[in-house]
């Protein structure tokens, strides 16, 4: 029950509204809000809920670990504030998603840095309507991939390297893929034939077989010159 006095010449009048319907109301709102920020919490991904102005409405737990800040300092605040290197380009993929109604999916973008580099995540970007079904504000999932990112850069550096000493060699190389052909011959031994150079003399179409069979990844430099 909700009481209000007002003076009236000498006295006071009281005026009394029941709220129990609104008091209700208020206390679903509340216990439905406390319930998706227990589902937001247990997602093992950072969620940002964003508004058409860059804003951020909402974040989940994995936010505030990776961000070092409680929530209350983080909801409510610009995307600048926060992110001043990438905020223009998060904002831009943001109204991409907005204005066209079509989720951007697992894509890899930078965030920021860590102690000892650049930190990478993985990102999608679904949007939300309100009740005309316009869409009006994004939300965005992140997973940090800056472990693999940095393994992947390895592994490429890596490749060119060995690239580079491939085509260096001063003599034609071949690399070729054997494994088709060495799983038929298993697949000839598990069929009784033991004697494999017996067997391919007395059918010279199984050799045609074995080099359509044999792949050549690749060739270097000395070998093309001498083609």
């Amino acid at each position: 029950m909700e009481q209000q006095g007002v003076r009236v010449g000498d006295g006071i009048a009281l005026t009394a509204r029941d709220i129990t319907d609104r008091k209700r109301n208020q206390q679903e709102i509340t216990r439905q809000r406390e319930e998706n920020q227990k589902i937001l919490d247990g997602i093992p991904a950072m969620v940002f809920y964003k508004d058409a102005h860059n804003r951020i409405l909402r974040v989940n737990r994995a936010v505030c670990e990776t961000l070092g800040l409680p929530a209350d300092q983080i909801e409510g605040r610009h995307s600048a504030e926060l992110f001043p290197d990438d905020a223009d380009a998060f904002y831009a993929d943001d109204l991409a998603v907005i204005k066209s109604g079509q989720p951007k999916l697992g894509y890899v973008e930078r965030v920021g840095r860590t102690d000892d580099g650049e930190r990478w995540v993985r990102t999608d970007k679904v949007p939300l309507y309100d009740s005309d079904h316009s869409p009006i504000a994004v939300i965005a999932i992140a997973i940090d991939v800056t472990r693999l990112k940095r393994t992947t850069d390895r592994l490429e550096e890596s490749e060119q390297r060995y690239r580079g000493l491939f085509d260096r060699v001063p003599v034609s190389v071949w690399e070729q893929d054997l494994r088709a052909v060495g799983e038929w011959l298993d697949e000839l031994r598990q069929q009784g034939i033991d004697d494999l150079p017996a067997y391919l003399e007395e059918h010279p179409e199984a050799i045609n077989h074995a080099k359509q069979l044999h792949q050549v990844k690749g060739v270097n430099q000395a070998t093309f010159d001498l083609m």
